[in-house]
């Protein structure tokens, strides 16, 4: 995809969400191509995303692999508006995959935090 075509199809979205392309070639020799749309949570998504964590984690305490990996599930559940076809990360093998794309929903999602801490009072 052109630089100018993605700078497009961000413009179109609201400040809330953003749109990401992906290109990976698999240990396979598989080339993955793409366009993803993430979006920001909100608070109650938020709160869905903890809850969802939980269930996944059977309501039980986890090594930290397999909740970090169970991280990365809540988050392309609740984060990830729209796909390529063949993204379907429960049935995923390669974790630099994963990692790849929840990578940059972070990076999405940072954008949005406070320069600098903001105190209770």
């Amino acid at each position: 995809m052109s630089d100018e075509k993605k700078k497009e199809e961000a413009k179109a979205l609201p400040k809330s969400q953003t749109s990401w392309w992906c290109e990976y070639k698999t240990k396979e020799g598989r080339t993955l191509t793409g366009s993803f749309t993430f979006k920001r949570l909100t608070i109650a998504e938020l709160g869905k995303f903890g809850a969802l964590v939980s269930q996944l984690n059977g309501g039980l305490p986890v090594d930290k692999i397999t909740g970090f990996i169970h991280t990365q599930l809540a988050h392309f559940r609740l984060s990830i508006i729209s796909s390529p076809e063949w993204w379907k990360p429960e049935e995923e093998f390669d974790a630099a995959l994963l990692g790849k794309v929840f990578d940059a929903i972070m990076a999405f999602e940072e954008t949005f935090q406070p320069a600098e801490p903001i105190e209770a009072t």
